[in-house]
């Protein structure tokens, strides 16, 4: 490969499209596989030129961007930080301005997407990277005019004589007259990278191509491409859900699973609760016991993890979702069962029985043993103590991802119920506080990056208003309650035996939540 002066990476974008998540962090220094994303692309880039410049809007974006580079241990290359002028028609093009004066090459890499190189890049000449799209009208395409020149079509309204697009990676051979090319643009007021390659092409004689890009780009522009390309877990190992357009605007949901017992038990729950708790749950339209499958009503609502983790972080927001969760809560208490076994028993066994799995997915975790075994055991004890052998409807893992709330209909819906009519609310409370205080939903999202120590540093700005808005709703939780939220994190380690670096993150919550209920009580 051919070296530039510089690699350019325009990082000054307010993240709007990312919501609440776009509102507390820089969108290039949310994580991807451990890391910030601005992170990847500058191990994988810098390489190319002599230093590597990032533009930023303010001095907060820049300390939140240089903080996120260094999480991971040092960079042994110079990075240099340049801020948009903003006396100056905002746009990516301005933003690209700020940081190639002094300099007579570049390549650039816009901050919202990790690059894999190909083999080799040429900057022998100004090249407009492109890749093939379908969806024309939201893009700036790109066609070949001839071997020095190349047009512009920026989000046209008619299929334009191309299917390719600019990519977001450019080489510019001929920095001083992108320089004087958008000078002169700014009086009429055009900051779009195309206007300014046009300027160079025909003004200035600059010759342009168009080559496709040969590597990959993992694409986090917005929030819903961020969450696909992450390719977080959305369900266990053993399920899979569709969701498929059946006309009408209308939606329909289908769930198939390798534990056919389990999935049944789940359909035929729902299938034949009380009308006082069915109105919690989407609607079953079909059964089929022999493909493993059935299907529910789609739900026009997001979940409370999207909306804790993306969409609205707020007190207000929180104090209305959680009314609706205590009143279904409240609901199961006084919903007595008629079996008398003790199901805090039946909880122990099962919870011995993924403490032992843990400790062979998880050998580090060894030496403890006996005592996260005499925790359990200790729990037990407690929890029996304290509820006797009684019994009450519940939902069995009520945690946010399986639960959703309209805003508009002020209505609670929840999803992948344990398929039990008796159990305890108070389990259903603890789920419900692992995703409150506990860090369950940024682990299970991998929302976290880890330090070159090995320890996470969680994208949870702003959780803080959850919390108050729980604890203003359902009181200060006790003891016991925070005992048996620590718990689980203990015992679901083995449900992700997948991902290693979640089962040590959900043992070390374990031990955060436990350590902290036992200062307290000193």
């Amino acid at each position: 490969m051919t070296f530039v002066d510089a690699v350019v990476i325009p990082a000054a974008g307010a993240g709007s499209r990312f919501n609440e998540l776009g509102k507390q962090y820089p969108k290039c220094c949310l994580p991807y596989q451990e890391k910030p994303i601005i992170r990847h692309i500058v191990e994988r880039t810098m390489h190319l030129g002599k230093e590597v410049r990032i533009i930023t809007s303010n001095q907060e974006q820049e300390d939140a961007i240089r903080y996120a580079l260094e999480l991971n241990g040092k960079i042994d290359k110079e990075i240099k930080f340049f801020k948009v002028d903003l006396s100056l028609v905002q746009g990516p093009a301005t933003s690209l301005y700020a940081g190639l004066h002094d300099l007579d090459t570049a390549i650039v890499f816009l901050s919202d997407a990790i690059p894999v190189l190909p083999d080799s890049l040429d900057h022998s000449a100004n090249k407009v990277y492109t890749s093939i799209v379908p969806d024309w009208a939201r893009w700036c395409m790109v066609k070949t005019v001839d071997s020095h020149s190349i047009k512009f079509f920026d989000k046209p309204q008619d299929r334009p004589p191309t299917n390719t697009a600019a990519c977001g990676v450019y080489s510019l051979k001929n920095v001083k007259d992108y320089i004087k090319a958008f000078e002169e643009l700014q009086h009429s007021g055009e900051t779009q990278f195309s206007h300014v390659f046009e300027r160079m092409q025909y003004r200035y004689g600059c010759s342009f191509q168009a080559p496709i890009w040969n590597g990959e780009l993992l694409d986090f522009g917005t929030l819903s491409e961020y969450i696909a390309n992450r390719s977080i877990r959305k369900e266990r190992v053993f399920n899979n859900i569709t969701v498929d357009d059946i006309g009408n605007n209308t939606k329909i949901v289908t769930k198939r699973s390798t534990d056919t017992a389990k999935l049944m038990a789940e359909a035929s729950f729902i299938q034949n609760l009380p009308q006082k708790y069915s109105v919690y749950y989407p609607r079953i339209n079909s059964i089929d016991v022999e493909k493993s499958m059935y299907t529910m009503d789609y739900i026009y609502a997001p979940s409370l993890r999207d909306i804790a983790l993306f969409l609205d972080k707020s007190y207000e927001t929180w104090v209305e979702i959680f009314n609706s969760i205590n009143s279904f809560v409240r609901l199961c208490e006084t919903s007595i069962s008629r079996e008398s076994s003790s199901y805090w028993g039946s909880n122990f066994l099962k919870n011995v029985e993924r403490l032992r799995a843990a400790n062979l997915f998880l050998p580090e975790i060894k030496d403890k043993y006996v005592r996260d075994y005499a925790f359990l055991e200790n729990l037990q004890s407690e929890l029996s103590a304290r509820f006797g052998d009684s019994r009450t409807m519940y939902h069995g893992d009520l945690h946010f991802a399986n639960m959703f709330y309209d805003f508009n209909t002020k209505q609670l819906k929840l999803v992948d119920p344990r398929g039990e009519f008796s159990g305890h609310w108070f389990y259903d409370m603890a789920k419900l506080m692992h995703s409150v205080v506990g860090k369950y939903d940024y682990i299970d999202s991998q929302l976290y990056s880890i330090t070159s120590d090995g320890e996470a540093v969680y994208y949870d700005k702003g959780h803080e208003q959850i919390i108050k808005a729980f604890r203003d709703v359902f009181g200060e939780e006790t003891a016991l309650l925070k005992k048996l939220t620590a718990s689980l994190f203990l015992t679901m380690i083995p449900l992700h035996k997948d991902n290693p670096t979640n089962m040590r993150l959900f043992y070390k919550e374990y031990e955060r939540l436990l350590n902290a209920e036992e200062k307290t009580n000193d």
